[in-house]
């Protein structure tokens, strides 16, 4: 189970609480706006901007993904979201 899958459980069995993300008057899955967010971070990096919020290699451990580039785990990212079935 990954950092990401652990953190979700958790967080589905009341075991942590995270800030609440509010879009309009609708509450919105903390775990989906973290995800549409590596995401974009993810996309940027690809084409070859960097970023300081976050880094490469701490998306790769909190979702178990491995690659070389940040194409390579872009590509790897999209796909596990598609497993997720999640549409973003």
């Amino acid at each position: 189970m990954t950092p990401f899958e652990q953190a979700h459980q958790d967080w589905m069995e009341g075991k942590i609480q995270l800030p609440r993300v509010y879009h309009g008057d609708s509450e919105l899955n903390p775990f989906l706006y973290q995800i549409a967010v590596h995401k974009y971070y993810l996309k940027l990096m690809s084409v070859g901007i960097g970023t300081k919020q976050v880094k490469l290699s701490d998306i790769k451990k909190f979702y178990g993904i491995k690659g070389k580039s940040a194409k390579d785990v872009y590509n790897s990212f999209t796909e596990l979201i598609k497993s997720y079935n999640l549409n973003l």
